[in-house]
């Protein structure tokens, strides 16, 4: 009885394709088009992703070249065409470092601010970015406002590679902002956290100049 019905409605439905061939030739052109544009959006998007980080990874290129223009200009084209692809979110921040070594503070904030909105920052980046704003202060002498940007960062990315550089700048950010006592306490933690490191005998000798104040 199933198998009946099954047949009928094949049949009938081969009987309305007959007299109905415009209707349904419309029909699949449509069905085709939806599938195609599905097909395509796909490959549109891969196709961005893969563009994206092409042009990445040439802007990256021209930078370890030292040619810093070219590789700011790839970077400005990137984020500007593919502005929601993840290469973008570290095309942003690099803009923001090539602006801050060209002597552009404005610019420089003006990418840091952008690669920190987005939410899916990378922990490093987001870090580095933050250094990178606590770095402007310090370019514009607003010491205290560096120093304490750059504790914040120390304090807030326990897992940051450039971490104890951090500590490092907001000691001696403090120093030039006149805070003596919170430039020693720092100085003296990163002796304490950083006995290896190359710049500890600085730490130290700095330390004791500001004690014997």
């Amino acid at each position: 009885m199933k198998e009946d019905k099954f047949v009928s409605s094949v049949m009938s439905g081969a009987l309305y394709a007959r007299e109905n061939t415009q209707s349904v030739i419309i029909v699949v052109l449509i069905v085709v088009a939806i599938i195609a544009g599905g097909i395509f959006l796909n490959y549109s998007r891969m196709n961005k992703k893969e563009a994206s980080a092409t042009q990445l990874g040439l802007a990256q290129i021209e930078y370890k070249l030292e040619n810093y223009n070219e590789s700011k200009d790839l970077l400005v084209s990137l984020v500007n065409e593919y502005p929601k692809s993840e290469a973008a979110r570290t095309g942003n921040y690099l803009l923001g470092h090539l602006y801050f070594a060209f002597g552009r503070m404005d610019s420089a904030k003006f990418y840091w601010d952008k690669t920190l909105a987005n939410k899916k920052c990378d922990p490093d980046i987001k870090a580095a970015s933050e250094a990178g704003l606590a770095g402007i202060f310090s370019n514009n002498r607003e010491f205290l406002a560096a120093a304490e940007k750059f504790e914040k960062v120390y304090t807030d990315f326990p897992n940051y590679f450039d971490r104890s550089n951090m500590l490092w700048l907001a000691a001696v950010n403090f120093q030039a902002s006149g805070n003596r006592d919170k430039a020693i306490e720092l100085f003296d933690k990163f002796i304490q956290e950083n006995p290896e490191s190359p710049k500890t005998m600085t730490a130290q000798l700095l330390s004791s100049e500001l004690k014997a104040y």
